[in-house]
């Protein structure tokens, strides 16, 4: 994928997110990212953030660092406090616009699971998940599907069959060392996959 950057640094990812991207009592994936890419990861989630507070500080953060890369992890937060998936997904599309309107490559990941004591939520994290896929196709934008990979770990044809639990913490919200792993190997072949545009050349 060809892609320009306009005035932005290609070699610049920001993350945005809530305690999923900041870490909890591990280390996070933005810090794991950086060491799979040859690029400079800057994290800036928030732990407890909302996607519409993600939506009111974006272009603050587009217009701080000029990435060329914003990776937008949002839902947790907005679920556990029974917003709907509707509004969710309507303020991940307006970060993403954002991110389009700045010559930003916007990457919109799925929700990991909820398990344990916050198991009765996951029916939610599952629709919100539907619902950005969908997302992803109406603006024509890169997507990580993490619920798939998470889930994967429960597939009974896999070599050591896991539980998506085993990558989440005793809380069953955030991932663990694993979980974090996971992320980290799914969102980078696909900022791999975007190359700068290439420059027509000069006519004489």
């Amino acid at each position: 994928i060809r892609h320009d950057f306009g005035a932005n640094n290609p070699d610049l990812v920001v993350t945005m997110g809530d305690s999923i991207t900041t870490g909890v009592d591990t280390t996070p994936y933005p810090t794991m990212l950086a060491g799979l890419i040859d690029k400079t990861v800057i994290n800036e989630g928030i732990s407890g953030e909302h996607a519409y507070e993600g939506a009111r500080r974006v272009q603050g953060v587009l217009n701080r660092y000029k990435p060329g890369f914003l990776l937008i992890l949002y839902g947790a937060n907005d679920i556990l406090h029974s917003r709907g998936a509707d509004d969710i997904v309507e303020d991940l599309r307006f970060i993403v616009r954002a991110a389009k309107a700045m010559q930003t490559v916007p990457i919109i990941a799925t929700l990991t699971p909820m398990a344990r004591t916050r198991g009765v939520f996951n029916g939610a994290v599952m629709s919100v998940s539907h619902f950005i896929r969908a997302m992803a196709l109406e603006e024509d934008v890169l997507l990580v599907d993490l619920e798939v990979i998470f889930d994967g770990y429960d597939n009974d044809e896999a070599p050591f069959v896991l539980d998506a639990d085993d990558l989440l913490q005793w809380d069953g919200l955030h991932p663990n060392e694993a979980g974090n792993w996971e992320i980290a190997l799914a969102f980078e072949p696909v900022i791999e996959s975007v190359l700068p545009a290439l420059k027509a050349a000069a006519q004489p």
